[in-house]
C-alpha cells in the first residue's frame, strides 16, 4: 500500500491505494517446483511482465513434458490419420492436432480470490501484458484503462497476438485466457463463503492463514526488514482492529520458524499450502 494523494469528497475518503509489489508462485511442473518470488523494483509493469514471463516458461515446458509424454500416442495417431486423409475427412486433422495444441498449451493458473483482488489491483498493468502483448503500436503511454480494446469489440487475434478471451461478470474476472495461459479462481468451484482457511482444512493442509501487517508496508524497503514488526503494526485502518495477543505469537513462532528471513518471503508458506490444497483438489475431482 502506498500513501494516496486523491483529494476526498464528500462521501469518499481514500487513505492509501494498493499497488503490486512482490508475487509468489508455486508449480509442479518438473523444472519449475516450489515457490518462486517476485519483488519489484519500484516499477509495476516490469514486475507484472516478470511473473506473467516466468508462468510462460512454466507453459512452455508443461505443454513439451505433455506432448512428448502422456499425449505422444495421441499426436501418432493423428498423423497416421492424416496420411490417410481424404478429401471427404471430417474434420481435418490439421483442425484436430490445432485444437490439442491450444488445449495443451494452455497451462491453469488458480489464485484465491483474485478475480476480486489480485487482477482488479494490478488490471492496468496485467491488460498491458496479456492483452496488449502484440498490438505495442497500439498502446498509449501510461494508458489509463487497456481493458478498452475489449469493450470496443477490438478482440481480433493474430498469429502473434496472445490474448484469447476474458469472462468477466460486474468487476470480477473469472476468467483470462491467452494462447499460454488460463487465468482462474479457486472460489468459482467452492462453496458459497468457503473461506480460505477453510479450503486449506478440507484438504489436510495443517496450517492456519497467517497474518500481514499491509498497512505497515507502505514503500519496498520494508519488504527488506529482517525483524518482525512490533504487534501495532498489524493494526488494520480499514477494520478498526489489530491482531490478538495470541495471533502475534503465533507470528513470532513462524518467524523464528523461518530463521529471520525478509518479510518479502513470507507468502512462500502460503502459496506453497495453495499449491498443496489445489493439487489435492483437482486430483479428486
Amino acid at each position: 500500500m502506498e500513501a494516496s494523494d486523491t483529494i476526498d469528497t464528500e462521501k469518499t475518503s481514500i487513505k492509501a491505494v494498493h499497488r503490486p509489489m512482490s508475487f509468489s508462485v508455486a508449480s509442479n511442473v518438473p523444472g519449475f517446483e516450489g515457490p518462486s518470488f517476485f519483488v519489484s523494483d519500484g516499477n509495476p509493469q516490469t514486475l507484472l511482465d516478470t511473473f506473467v514471463d516466468h508462468l510462460e516458461a512454466i507453459s512452455d515446458t508443461s505443454f513439451q513434458l505433455l506432448s512428448e509424454g502422456p499425449f505422444r500416442d495421441v499426436y501418432q495417431q493423428l498423423r497416421n490419420r492424416d496420411e490417410s486423409e481424404t478429401k471427404e475427412t471430417f474434420p481435418p486433422t490439421k483442425n484436430l492436432v490445432e485444437m490439442l495444441d491450444a488445449f495443451l498449451k494452455e497451462l491453469p493458473v488458480f489464485s484465491f480470490n483474485g478475480q476480486k483482488y489480485d487482477i482488479p489491483m494490478m488490471k492496468i498493468e496485467f491488460f498491458r501484458r496479456v492483452v496488449l502483448r502484440g498490438r505495442e503500436s497500439q498502446v498509449v503511454e501510461d494508458e489509463p484503462d487497456p481493458e478498452h480494446f475489449l469493450r470496443d469489440g477490438n478482440t481480433s487475434t493474430k498469429p502473434e497476438d496472445p490474448f484469447k478471451f476474458l469472462v468477466k461478470d460486474g468487476n470480477c474476472y473469472k476468467c483470462v485466457v491467452t494462447t499460454k495461459l488460463k487465468f482462474l479462481d479457486v472460489r468459482n468451484y467452492l462453496a458459497p463463503g468457503y473461506c480460505y482457511s477453510k479450503y486449506l482444512q478440507a484438504y489436510d493442509i495443517q496450517t492456519k492463514k497467517g497474518f500481514f501487517p499491509y498497512e505497515y508496508v507502505d514503500s519496498l524497503h520494508k519488504l527488506n526488514d529482517t525483524r518482525l514488526p512490533p504487534q501495532e503494526a498489524f493494526y488494520s485502518e480499514l477494520k478498526k482492529k489489530g491482531i490478538s495477543d495470541e495471533d502475534y505469537a503465533f507470528c513470532q513462532k513462524v518467524w523464528t520458524e523461518r530463521t529471520s528471513k525478509p518479510l518479502a518471503t513470507c507468502c512462500d508458506g502460503i502459496i506453497t499450502w495453495m499449491w498443496k490444497a489445489s493439487s489435492k483438489h483437482w486430483t479428486n475431482r
